[in-house]
């Protein structure tokens, strides 16, 4: 939850594609995907982001309007009533 929180916020996240991470971190809109246990490579995309503020700022700002969108209490419900709709 990290991860959304710190979106939720404006904050670029890096983490690795691995397990459920993919499914929120979007690469280059978000944040930054790097290969399961590619522990240098997450270190460069740390580095990164630090280094170049424009791409952290807009990065933050992808990540802040994706939270919004899928993951607040009323996206949330939006996306559950369209399912259970779906499903009946």
């Amino acid at each position: 939850m990290v991860g959304l929180e710190a979106m939720s916020r404006g904050r670029p996240v890096v983490g690795f594609a691995a397990g459920g991470i993919p499914d929120w971190l979007a690469d280059g809109v978000a944040g930054l995907l790097v290969p399961a246990g590619d522990v240098e490579g997450f270190a460069r995309a740390m580095d990164r982001l630090l280094a170049d503020h424009e791409l952290a700022d807009s990065l933050g700002r992808g990540a802040a309007r994706l939270a919004a969108k899928k993951f607040s209490h009323d996206g949330y419900l939006h996306e559950l009533m369209s399912s259970l709709e779906s499903a009946i």
